[in-house]
């Protein structure tokens, strides 16, 4: 999970500097990172119940 976000904050900050080949690669991140929130979040509130 760590490791995602830090890939993610280095990636936004390339695509600053310059224009990253493939943009599209920042949103997929996020969108990776916000499913493995999702799956965190659901599996505490199963083991909560």
């Amino acid at each position: 999970m760590e490791q995602s976000k830090q890939r993610l904050k280095k990636l936004e900050f390339a695509h600053a500097i310059t224009p990253l080949e493939n943009p599209m690669s920042i949103r997929s991140l996020r969108q990776d990172i916000a499913r493995i929130q999702t799956l965190i979040s659901q599996k505490t509130a199963v083991e909560q119940a």
